[in-house]
């Protein structure tokens, strides 16, 4: 929806979210310091960390996520 994104780097985040393109990863050991300067980061430049996060959220259409969403319950169902 084009809100830039702090996160840590668990998980398939990584995969979508690319480090000061559409917001911040941070280990899991991250320093509250750095997480504050990245929130002043990406308010001093917003609208591009915005734009970035915006167009990255295309990867996620609502149907096709919930038609693999019931397929996988149907699979499960099924076993």
């Amino acid at each position: 929806v084009g809100v830039p994104v702090i996160s840590t780097a668990v998980g398939d985040i990584p995969s979508v979210l690319h480090n000061n393109e559409q917001g911040f990863l941070f280990p899991l050991d991250f320093r509250d310091e750095d997480y504050a300067n990245a929130i002043v980061e990406i308010l001093n430049d917003y609208d591009r960390f915005s734009k970035a996060a915006l167009k990255s959220s295309t990867l996620f259409n609502k149907s096709t996520i919930t038609n693999e969403v019931i397929a996988d319950i149907l699979q499960i169902i099924e076993k």
